[in-house]
């Protein structure tokens, strides 16, 4: 099975007064960072985007997917994401999570199984949505709470 990446990043960043994606991060800016970072270990790498073309000036190797319905948050990005990839699944995560560990991503799309979400369990007892690996199907959830490596 080839493992897909979707980093959703089609926010409008009202809190941050600029888009999250384009702030420096060493020596590039987030999403820049973020591809390659999760490039060795995903096979096909998705930017969900408010607009197609949105980010085409960096010339990474990924595929933009626009929102179908826009500025309905990430929800919205995850059903775009699901509704055009053609892999049968896979991994979420936000733009702004850039200590999140490829290996995180992996075991949770390895967790999977049979369901249609495995998602993070927060510290709230929350699940968190955002960071889940999803199945194109929709029928079931399941909690990835011992599905994150130790890190």
């Amino acid at each position: 099975m080839e493992n897909a990446l979707v980093i959703l990043c089609g926010g409008n960043s009202t809190r941050m007064g600029t888009d999250k994606a384009l702030l420096p991060f060493g020596d590039t800016c987030l999403i820049e960072y973020l591809v390659r970072k999760f490039q060795p270990y995903f096979s096909r790498i998705y930017l969900s985007v408010k607009i197609k073309g949105d980010y085409s000036h960096l010339k990474l190797p990924v595929t933009e997917i626009p929102d179908i319905y826009p500025n309905q948050g990430p929800m919205s990005g995850i059903f775009s994401g699901l509704s055009m990839i053609d892999e049968e699944c896979a991994f979420f995560m936000s733009v702004d999570t850039p200590f999140l560990e490829p290996k995180t991503g992996l075991a949770l799309l390895s967790e999977l199984g049979d369901a249609d979400i495995c998602t993070l369990e927060g510290k709230a007892s929350y699940l968190e949505t955002a960071t889940a690996s999803c199945s194109t199907s929709s029928r079931s959830i399941r909690c990835g709470k011992n599905a994150a490596p130790d890190t």
